[in-house]
């Protein structure tokens, strides 16, 4: 066993062009598979087809796609609606729970948030529209948006010419985390639905192999007086973990005898304000009482990240 100190890295990407999404999707995926040392500067393509197979699409059907991986990928676009197509497109991303738009309105001038059903009318023409989505979203609504629109091209293709590459202060921006703590705690952070989250898999990773460390990583947490009943309990866990790899069962199997103390890494984006909402029930520097200590921890210093 290893004991692993809780972290926080930010991994907010710096540029949203086609090619530095797809990176960060293969960064974000390959932490859920132990896989990083396997990046290079062009294997982006051929991981994002093999969470996403050429073959369309299909909701209704059963799949492997990876899909959550997907959601970090932040896209951010401009449009200035003067054809039905274009208000089409701003309208669904106004009623689309998963993106947030700005407009610099009309009326009263500056920049305000709009509402699901703000405008019963729909978009305005020849007004600025400041869109924050994720690939995610015209991923599962490509169909539906192609035939909506009668485009002859993708919804990624279509967008291109209304993405925003650095966004300013106009958007709802997303940043991106990755965070080590225990299973214990990513569970109360994933009960947040704002977040999008992509977390390690003891389906598929055996900690235990020295591709992966060699050794299953416990959460290193303040045990007062208790550290060896901990470091005990944790050891038996790790070599019964091993004993049942040895008799020939998969992680997935295997991985039942391991505690909540268990480490993990879990990948985290969410809007700034939605983040923030988050801070004032988890961090004890945004107000929150009554939270578990290891849970501030974490909370704390995303709080710094997003307070630098």
């Amino acid at each position: 066993m290893i004991w692993k100190k809780p972290t926080v890295n930010e991994i907010t990407p710096e540029a949203y062009d086609e090619v530095s999404n797809l990176k960060h999707i293969e960064q974000c995926g390959r932490i859920c598979y132990d896989s990083l040392n396997k990046m290079t500067e062009w294997s982006y393509g051929d991981f994002y087809q093999t969470i996403v197979p050429k073959a369309k699409y299909n909701p209704e059907e059963c799949c492997d796609f990876h899909l959550s991986v997907l959601e970090h990928a932040t896209i951010y676009l401009h449009i200035k609606p003067s054809t039905e197509k274009e208000l089409w497109l701003v309208d669904f991303f106004i009623h689309n729970p998963y993106s947030k738009v700005n407009e610099n309105a009309p009326m009263g001038g500056g920049i305000r948030r709009t509402e699901h059903t703000y405008n019963q009318d729909g978009p305005y023409p020849g007004v600025d529209y400041y869109i924050t989505t994720n690939w995610r979203v015209l991923f599962e609504n490509e169909a539906k948006m192609v035939n909506a629109m009668g485009l002859e091209d993708s919804i990624f293709d279509f967008t291109q010419s209304y993405r925003t590459l650095t966004p300013d202060s106009c958007y709802a921006i997303r940043r991106t985390f990755v965070v080590e703590t225990g299973i214990d705690i990513t569970r109360e952070f994933n009960r947040h639905r704002c977040l999008s989250i992509s977390e390690s898999s003891t389906r598929w990773i055996d900690p235990t192999l020295p591709n992966h460390g060699g050794y299953v990583p416990f959460n290193d947490f303040e045990t007062g007086d208790h550290t060896l009943l901990f470091t005990d309990a944790y050891k038996s866990a790790e070599e019964n973990y091993k004993r049942l790899r040895q008799v020939g069962l998969r992680p997935q199997i295997a991985r039942k005898v391991l505690p909540l103390g268990t480490g993990s890494t879990v990948v985290y984006t969410a809007f700034e304000e939605d983040w923030n909402k988050v801070l004032r029930l988890r961090s004890k520097k945004a107000g929150a009482k009554g939270v578990h200590p290891d849970a501030i921890l974490i909370a704390d210093m995303i709080y710094d990240y997003l307070n630098a």
